[in-house]
């Protein structure tokens, strides 16, 4: 049955404001049906999986979807989400998805799904973004999380690698100097790359709370002067002690896709808000005050950064939802499972 959801537009207006530049708002109204939600056939099914599956990222490219995600086999507890190695899958339709057996990388002498693999402790990926760069050398780059080795409390740092083709990686690079610890969102537009990426207000990680930072440049190399903060509903956090989790951004048809998820860290629940706009010096953020996507109970949720056009049809879109029963912060409990679900929406001005 069809549930439509009624959302504030929220616009921002990006680089053009006074002192700290950060992302400001005006009003105005869309409507965003969600049509259907389905469950995918993904489930935890490998040994390099058996601490649970981070970001994914989704790519449909002619009649093939493309799935990349994390996958943790650690449990250390120093760090683990930065034991992660990143993974592929392929389908025909977007929802039954195949883990091939490559043999770019082995584990314990198997073949694996596994494309790449950092074969240093605690040096593996974390909040990996994939994006489609059209018309250059390299089709694809990924914008992620890695430890520095340095001696701050939170030592992670935005580092960007290319390939060709999707699974063989090169040419790593830090990007960007500044603390991140979520998924990193890479676009480019007229020229211009735009990284999306974790902020904090009032004091890294635990002392402060999650907000979303957005950077620019034309060479990949992000100036830490240059950051600022997005601002949803008049402020860079949301009200009822809420933090904005993750930042995921997608560009289709010269339109920004935005999809922050609001965490209630006190609750251990989340919800999703929906994003849509012109990428033209503006930011056009959609808020939901009441209903959220697919929320229930407490799940933890995150979108994909990738929204995929439905073929056919002007206004509506698939979007991927990682699912995880059980909480943010309960790792322990049984039911805490791991699922990719797909939700077909509409969106229309009103």
């Amino acid at each position: 049955m069809k549930r439509i959801i009624y959302f504030t537009l929220l616009m921002v207006l990006c680089y053009s404001c006074n002192k700290d530049e950060n992302l400001l708002l005006n009003n105005s109204n869309y409507k965003i049906t969600e049509i259907i939600t389905e469950d995918t056939n993904f489930v935890i099914d490998k040994p390099w999986e058996k601490e649970g599956i981070g970001y994914i990222n989704v790519i449909k490219e002619e009649s093939t979807w493309h799935l990349w995600y994390e996958s943790f086999y650690s449990s250390s507890t120093d760090h683990p989400d930065n034991s992660g190695a990143l993974c592929y899958a392929y389908s025909e339709d977007g929802v039954n998805w195949i883990k091939p057996e490559l043999d770019l990388y082995t584990f314990y002498g198997e073949k694996s799904n596994i494309i790449y693999k950092s074969n240093i402790p605690k040096k593996g990926l974390h909040g990996v973004g994939v994006s489609r760069f059209i018309n250059e050398p390299y089709k694809y780059r990924m914008a992620y999380n890695k430890l520095t080795g340095e001696s701050s409390e939170y030592p992670t740092k935005v580092y960007m690698m290319e390939s060709v083709d999707g699974f063989n990686w090169e040419n790593e690079k830090l990007i960007l100097d500044h603390p991140s610890d979520t998924q990193n969102i890479l676009l480019n537009f007229n020229g211009e790359n735009y990284l999306f990426f974790r902020k904090w207000s009032g004091g890294i990680h635990a002392k402060g709370k999650r907000t979303i930072g957005v950077v620019r440049d034309t060479k990949l190399n992000f100036n830490i002067d240059s950051i600022k903060t997005v601002q949803i509903n008049g402020g860079a956090v949301p009200s009822n002690n809420g933090e904005y989790y993750n930042s995921s951004v997608k560009i289709i048809d010269e339109r920004l896709f935005f999809f922050p998820t609001v965490f209630y860290p006190s609750e251990d629940k989340s919800k999703i808000e929906i994003a849509e706009g012109e990428f033209n010096e503006e930011y056009v953020s959609i808020k939901n005050n009441d209903t959220s996507l697919n929320m229930k109970n407490n799940d933890f949720n995150l979108l994909a950064p990738q929204i995929i056009p439905v073929e056919g049809v002007g206004n509506q879109y698939y979007v991927y939802l990682y699912n995880r029963i059980g909480g943010h912060n309960i790792a322990s409990d049984e039911s805490f499972i791991y699922k990719i679900k797909r939700i077909k929406i509409s969106i229309e001005s009103l």
